[in-house]
């Protein structure tokens, strides 16, 4: 912990020591007090599940924001995690699928959404995989705090390349195989690069880079889905999607991610990030 700012790692200890009532006081001001994004988290509930009464989509609202407490109060704990603390947090369920894969040099474009503790979930399969890891990030414009970050990326997971975003494409094609990488691709994409798939029972725009990067660099792609267990406390299931890219075609590559957060939607409804307006367009 030396190589954090002291006040920051004194803010960061006062997190873990008041996880639980911070929590509860995150999700009072989000959903009480501020009401944030509410509209957009009721409309987005309401279109997906039209044939569910008031009081359901109320009941998976009010669970969504305290969802949303905890992914926030737990995102504060960066600078009080390491990999041992991370471990007993988060669960990965079958790790052998990357041993596997690895055994027979595939490389696997991990996939998932913004579903429970999605940060820690990408961190975790780091730890589980004996593949040449590649952790994706969005820089921050504050180059301190970037710094800051990237440091507690490293100490955290097991990182074999930290690249940004806009330099994942070129940074795999060069990555020694067989390698990993995590991305999420649940968000609204561009009106110019997407496919469109039936998602919670309306058609619904999805990125369509993810089945490009797999046909380009002919490598697997593994869904990842993290489940809370309680409190804190996580698991994370790998499922296998494919191993060879070249046996799908783009739009069916989008469409298999899309069914499987869709599953992973109905099983936990209020894991999901409703607030996202989803169905810009």
């Amino acid at each position: 912990m030396r190589k954090y700012p002291l006040l920051l790692r004194f803010i960061s200890y006062l997190f873990a020591v008041f996880e639980r009532p911070l929590k509860f006081l995150v999700y009072f001001l989000l959903y009480k007090i501020i009401g944030y994004r509410k509209s957009v988290v009721r409309s987005n509930l309401m279109r997906s599940f039209p044939a569910k009464s008031n009081a359901s989509i109320r009941l998976i609202e009010q669970d969504f924001y305290q969802n949303l407490a905890h992914v926030i109060v737990e995102s504060a704990l960066v600078f009080n995690l390491n990999r041992q603390k991370l471990d007993l947090r988060v669960k990965v369920l079958n790790p052998e699928l990357f041993t596997e894969m690895a055994a027979h040099n595939v490389s696997a474009l991990c996939i998932g959404g913004h579903i429970a503790n999605w940060e820690w979930a990408g961190m975790s399969i780091g730890n589980a995989s004996p593949m040449h890891n590649v952790a994706v990030y969005l820089p921050l414009s504050n180059r301190y705090f970037n710094s800051l970050m990237q440091k507690a990326r490293y100490r955290i997971t097991k990182l074999d390349s930290l690249v940004p975003s806009r330099d994942i494409f070129r940074s795999l094609l060069k990555a020694p195989r067989p390698f990993q990488t995590y991305i999420i691709a649940d968000q609204s994409p561009s009106r110019e690069n997407h496919h469109r798939v039936m998602f919670l029972g309306q058609s619904t725009a999805f990125f369509n880079g993810p089945a490009k990067m797999a046909k380009k660099l002919k490598i697997g792609m593994i869904y990842i889905e993290p489940r809370r267990i309680r409190n804190g406390f996580y698991e994370v299931e790998l499922k296998l999607l494919f191993k060879d890219p070249l046996e799908f075609e783009e739009h069916e590559i989008t469409a298999l991610y899309a069914k499987h957060l869709e599953n992973t939607i109905l099983a936990n409804p209020s894991d999901w990030l409703w607030s996202h307006k989803r169905w810009k367009f």
